[in-house]
């Protein structure tokens, strides 16, 4: 059975609650980081598919750079070696929240439960 938008979207919001309370733990841990990189490939594969599934999505969350989390996703599963640290920290200290705001929108424009 496929799954519906709320449930992508809700696994989206699972995977950021999971990669920021991961990343409040010491960030020198190699199973830490590793966490955080799975959070944030599970992101960018849910929101690849929420964008097959509704490509309105881009200009109704003009905001939202959709396509480059999908680009990082890809980028963490096929260039794995070439991702810096930095890279990592900067997506989770600054653009987990705007990305929360706007899921948290369309679940409240799909009715999600």
């Amino acid at each position: 059975m496929p799954r519906s938008l709320c449930d992508r979207l809700a696994d989206v919001l699972s995977a950021l609650d999971k990669a920021e309370r991961f990343g409040r733990r010491d960030r020198s841990d190699d199973v830490v980081v590793a966490a955080i990189l799975h959070e944030l490939t599970v992101v960018g594969e849910a929101v690849s598919v929420l964008l097959r599934d509704d490509p309105d999505l881009l200009e109704r969350r003009p905001d939202i750079p959709w396509r480059g989390i999908v680009g990082m996703r890809n980028r963490l599963v096929h260039e794995y070696e070439n991702v810096e640290p930095a890279y990592v920290w900067g997506t989770v200290d600054d653009d987990l929240q705007p990305l929360r705001l706007a899921v948290d929108s369309e679940r409240d424009r799909l009715a999600c439960a």
